[in-house]
């Protein structure tokens, strides 16, 4: 009915769209039978391509942070904040982030997650990011940001990498083709 109604709304009658739709269905074999299926590309082809758009195979370095934000929305205040992160922080222990997580943090898009992101540069607030990047492994900051206080934890860090050809040939493949 929805359908039926657009095309009265369109000016378009059924059987145009029917006829264009054999037409489109007709070219694609045509092209299938005559050009597309004499399209075959070398591994040569493939190995140049890929050694020419090393950058677009190329997984960025990346960090996972898990956080606790306090907030300063509302009635909190930034001193309010700070000093709330700060009592957190003097309660952190090394195996207690997710229970503080789920007790304090005021963003919930990361608290099911133990306040975990994992992210490459350009991807969060700078002050978040560059306290992520340049934390050792398991070590702790306090930061603040436009959304508050934060204690940050560095969780992981993986270096750029290059993603191997024989992972990504069939999706190179299809790119050239």
């Amino acid at each position: 009915k929805q359908f039926i109604d657009k095309l009265i709304e369109l000016n378009v009658s059924l059987e145009y769209i029917r006829t264009s739709m054999e037409k489109q269905i007709t070219l694609a074999k045509v092209l299938n039978n005559t050009i597309y299926s004499k399209i075959k590309i070398s591994e040569a082809e493939i190995e140049i391509y890929y050694q020419n758009n090393t950058e677009e195979f190329t997984i960025p370095e990346q960090v996972t942070a898990a956080h606790i934000l306090i907030a300063t929305v509302g009635n909190v205040t930034e001193t309010q904040a700070k000093a709330k992160i700060i009592e957190i922080n003097n309660s952190l222990n090394a195996t207690n982030f997710c229970e503080l997580v789920a007790k304090y943090s005021d963003d919930p898009g990361s608290i099911d997650t133990c306040g975990e992101y994992t992210f490459s540069k350009g991807e969060m607030v700078p002050e978040f990011e560059n306290a992520s990047f340049n934390l050792e492994i398991n070590q702790t900051t306090l930061i603040k940001t436009v959304y508050g206080w934060h204690l940050i934890k560095k969780i992981n860090y993986t270096n750029s990498k290059l993603e191997p050809l024989n992972t990504i040939k069939d999706y190179v493949n299809q790119t050239i083709y």
